[in-house]
């Protein structure tokens, strides 16, 4: 699972302080135990790390690291900039070409040995072959003489052991080799988790937070408390590029899909400070945080970039009663979903920006009414595929931890196109779910690659898939120990990996 920041705010309902993890919609105060929808799902969100690290000790710090480089500066003037940097995470589908498997040559039985002396196996069977006639002879003569001798025998003796007389468990090696399997591909999956710069600054030393985020806690960006602190650094990577950034990957791939991508802006603190060395201006670096020196002489034209006018204003996240629009009961209180459902009036709720929005559903018919079953939330998706061909795929909406299931389960679904009845009783969901209609048409193009394999890709990168209709559905799984087995295609789920 991706590393998750801590958010630090105010409870809107009392003031008081409220922590909570990044990438959570439903959170509860510890104060006054209000429930809260986090808002602001899918859009840019802006945050900032307060500084650690004062004016006096950062000039202090970056005196002393001049001076034991061997030489000294003059002052001129310390400054404070937020610099923002980008953080996507998401969920990576891939589909990759699967490496040709290795020829296995042949074994010779020649190459083995015992003692350092090699085994001759045809002389071995030929030895003892030839040790059985022997016996064999001396028997009939000591019970019959040569008389007695079978007519076969007879022709035999004197001859070599034949081929065909040969024991047929001892083959002579065969030394074609085996075929080569055509390549196929495979299923990769991982959690996207990058952080970038995310304005021009080349030659800027720290072009990625790395893992500092995750230890620190992050405050709403608030344009007024950091202007008191320093200067806010102007973005100047827009977040479709920046989207292509976090993309890139350094392995070849041949399809690729991101789920419930996040992106977001982190404004961090660094120490400026204009120095004259031997009567030229030059600029030292420090991180506010750690308070580690980043660069002891960087070029004075840096001030121009960080300079930069900010943008005005900031989206943020938002708060709202975790309640349902229609009857004002209370939602499930679950805090990574998206999807809610009402057990008051039964009405299903998508959260998408800072609305929650009503969205049909239906509800699978049980077929056997005496197996326990847990119901799961999938998408049903319409599509017109190769030659106008209607195709319905079914796509998990639910969060689970181990993606590569999700994504054999869709594919193995979408492949036998289930056939079911639909129930007409009440319902009360006890799962939400946290993929949307968006992420269920891109889950539905990774599936039909899949399905397809290189022709699907091909057709896909030429002309996306036409969704019709969509359709959120529950599903019955059959609980079977620490499992969920699916009644279509047997597949099972082991519960452990439910997020």
């Amino acid at each position: 699972m991706n590393s998750r920041l801590t958010v630090s705010t105010e409870c809107p309902t009392c003031g008081a302080p409220l922590d909570f993890t990044e990438g959570s919609h439903a959170i509860q105060c510890g104060h006054c135990r209000s429930r809260l929808l986090v808002t602001g799902r899918k859009q840019l969100l802006s945050y900032f790390i307060s500084p650690k690290l004062d004016v006096h000790r950062a000039v202090a710090k970056a005196l002393v690291a001049q001076r034991e480089e061997g030489g000294e500066c003059r002052v001129i003037e310390p400054r404070l900039y937020f610099v923002p940097y980008y953080r996507m995470t998401g969920h990576d589908f891939i589909w990759e070409q699967a490496a040709p498997k290795p020829q296995v040559e042949p074994l010779d039985p020649a190459a083995f040995s015992t003692d350092a002396r090699e085994i001759d196996f045809e002389g071995t069977v030929r030895t003892a072959f030839n040790l059985f006639d022997a016996f064999w002879e001396a028997g009939k003569r000591f019970c019959g003489g040569e008389d007695d001798l079978l007519s076969e025998e007879k022709e035999m003796q004197g001859a070599a052991v034949p081929v065909e007389r040969r024991h047929p468990l001892v083959e002579p090696p065969r030394n074609e080799p085996e075929p080569v399997l055509e390549e196929e591909m495979v299923f990769r999956d991982r959690y996207v988790e990058k952080n970038f710069i995310a304005c021009d600054l080349k030659g800027w030393g720290p072009y990625s937070l790395g893992v500092r985020p995750t230890v620190l806690r992050l405050e709403l960006f608030q344009k007024e408390v950091m202007q008191a602190q320093g200067r806010i650094v102007g973005v100047t990577v827009s977040p479709e590029e920046a989207f292509r950034q976090g993309m890139k990957g350094a392995e070849p791939v041949l399809y690729r899909q991101v789920l419930d991508t996040v992106l977001s802006l982190i404004y961090f603190p660094f120490w400026v400070i204009q120095v004259q060395k031997k009567g030229e201006e030059r600029l030292i670096l420090l991180d506010a945080v750690s308070e580690q020196v980043i660069h002891l002489n960087a070029p004075i034209a840096f001030l121009e970039s960080l300079d930069r006018p900010a943008i005005d204003d900031a989206a943020t996240i938002g708060f709202r009663p975790l309640t349902c629009p229609n009857c004002g009961w209370d939602l499930p209180f679950t805090p990574e979903e998206i999807l809610f459902f009402c057990a008051t009036c039964e009405k299903g709720w998508q959260l998408r920006g800072s609305d929650l929005l009503e969205i049909g559903y239906e509800v699978v018919a049980l077929s056997d009414q005496a197996k326990p079953v847990r119901y799961l939330p999938m998408w049903v998706l319409q599509a017109e595929v190769e030659q106008n061909a209607s195709f319905r795929f079914f796509v998990p909406a639910f969060r689970y931890r181990r993606l590569k299931l999700l994504g054999d389960l869709a594919r193995h679904l979408s492949k036998i196109q289930p056939t079911y009845a639909l129930s007409t009783n009440s319902f009360k969901a006890a799962q939400g779910g946290c993929y949307d209609q968006e992420d269920a048409v891109l889950f539905a193009q990774f599936t039909w690659a899949g399905l397809q394999g290189r022709k699907g890709i091909t057709d896909l990168n030429e002309k996306p898939l036409l969704i019709r209709h969509a359709t959120l559905t529950w599903f019955p799984f059959h609980i079977e120990g620490n499992g969920l087995r699916d009644p279509f295609t047997g597949m099972e789920l082991p519960q452990n990996l439910f997020a």
